[in-house]
């Protein structure tokens, strides 16, 4: 968990990548907390909609561009295909 404060409030949150959190590995989250030890400043990244939504790293793993882009798009074609046989 971290804390950082927009306009004066503080807020916290524990979310360290853009996607899902139970998205991505241990690994990564292991990778992403050992680049920011206790006590350590950093900068995070704030959703401006709403500031109580904020992650310490960016990045998306391949794996998240997997499951999160081309597994619904599978889906999608098997439908469509499904449709076209009718």
């Amino acid at each position: 968990m971290y804390a950082y404060e927009v306009g004066g409030r503080a807020y916290r949150a524990d979310c360290l990548q853009p996607l899902d959190p139970g998205w991505n590995s241990r690994g990564q989250s292991e990778a992403v907390v050992g680049r920011h030890p206790p006590g350590s400043r950093a900068v995070c990244y704030v959703d401006p909609a709403d500031p109580s939504r904020a992650v310490l790293d960016r990045t998306v793993a391949a794996v998240d561009v997997l499951v999160g882009g081309l597994f619904p798009l599978g889906l999608l074609l098997a439908g469509v295909s499904g449709l076209s046989s009718v």
